[in-house]
């Protein structure tokens, strides 16, 4: 009898710890090649930056070129999208949903007259997938500026495209929030920022969109006045992570996507970096 209350404890230790396991393995399976590369840059102490999946210019001085393929416009429902299939067959269950107003990378090698191939990035979808032609918009997105800080803050947030969306988290590893995202990208430039959307706001200085510049801080006043924040990229895109419960690349994560996307229809722009 008193060796079967002493199993007791080990007993109701071994689920969870099991547990623990599972998340973890799970946390590693949607943790992207491209931000397993950017994150062992880091702990090497390299740039973030990363000249893979359909990016060009990533070197540092040179402008930064992303091919992008837009999901269309005219649509902000919650949902709405073109799918993306695993072959140019268009076949079977979607591997993914490319929502109305967010991109995708491009792969430039693999194209035909009906069908994008573009970047999928992650174990989950082996990498590749195809979207009609017809059902995005091709766009080629260069961002190069006077000032070294601002590029080397946006090819970084670039760097993580398809990190998952975590709610509450903070790892550049294992996922984050909208507003740690951003805290964590200016970070790696050795700019020091509140991590929450309100108070980041706050710091900053409001801008016109006109006058906006890459790696300014894109908010929207939503989830009952807490706010989402972005970062801006030019020519009306942005990056983000979002996505509630966990969604994953391309309809959750750190994604490219119009400043009005998915209900967001109001924002406003602050700049953090030249105050």
């Amino acid at each position: 009898m008193g060796n079967t209350m002493k199993l007791k404890p080990i007993l109701l230790i071994v689920p969870f710890l099991c547990a623990l396991c599972v998340l973890f393995l799970v946390d590693q399976l949607y943790l992207t090649p491209l931000a397993q590369a950017a994150t062992q840059r880091q702990r090497s102490g390299q740039s973030a930056t990363t000249g893979e999946i359909g990016t060009a210019g990533m070197a540092d001085g040179a402008p930064l070129v992303l091919s992008l393929a837009i999901g269309r416009t005219g649509s902000l429902q919650e949902g709405g999208g073109e799918p993306i299939y695993k072959t140019t067959e268009g076949k079977g269950k979607p591997v993914a949903i490319l929502q109305y107003n967010c991109a995708v990378l491009v792969k430039e090698d693999s194209m035909t007259s009906d069908w994008v191939c573009v970047d999928l990035p992650g174990d989950k979808y082996n990498g590749v997938g195809y979207v009609k032609a017809s059902a995005v918009e091709r766009k080629q997105l260069t961002i190069g500026s006077t000032d070294p800080t601002r590029d080397e803050i946006v090819k970084n947030a670039v760097s993580y495209i398809g990190l998952r969306f975590v709610r509450f988290g903070d790892s550049l590893e294992t996922g984050l929030d909208c507003s740690n995202f951003i805290s964590r990208i200016y970070a790696l430039s050795g700019i020091a920022i509140p991590d929450t959307p309100n108070a980041q706001r706050n710091t900053g200085l409001l801008m016109k969109e006109a006058e906006a510049q890459p790696g300014d801080l894109i908010y929207y006043p939503v989830n009952e006045g807490y706010g989402h924040v972005a970062m801006y990229l030019g020519d009306g895109l942005m990056i983000n992570c979002s996505g509630s419960a966990g969604k994953h690349y391309p309809q959750g994560g750190v994604r490219i996507c119009r400043l009005q996307y998915k209900g967001r229809e109001s924002y406003e722009i602050y700049d953090l970096l030249s105050s």
